[in-house]
């Protein structure tokens, strides 16, 4: 095996389908590519909080500070519930 020594240019006489970049710098166009989807899903994720910001409610089950409310037992929350269920119409068999 025998080594020969080569120069730059013999290299781009060469022409093999590449490219010699004229620095060692990023590839800026991928750069831009990656940043456009970063900022995209940044855009999309302030577009959902946004969205489900206005949806949450807090629970009043628990009273906030400040406020003093007398907290249900099981029981009684239970038969609060029962009363909103709807029930079905009494059938006469006449």
């Amino acid at each position: 095996m025998s080594y020969e020594k080569h120069t730059l240019a013999d290299y781009r006489k060469l022409d093999l389908g590449a490219k010699i970049p004229a620095s060692l710098g990023p590839d800026w166009d991928e750069v831009e590519k990656l940043g456009e989807g970063r900022r995209r899903r940044e855009e999309y994720s302030k577009k959902l909080r946004r969205e489900h910001e206005v949806g949450l409610e807090r629970s009043n089950r628990y009273p906030r500070k400040g406020e003093s409310r007398e907290m249900l037992s099981k029981p009684e929350m239970h038969n609060e519930y029962v009363k909103t269920i709807p029930k079905p119409p009494l059938v006469s068999t006449n």
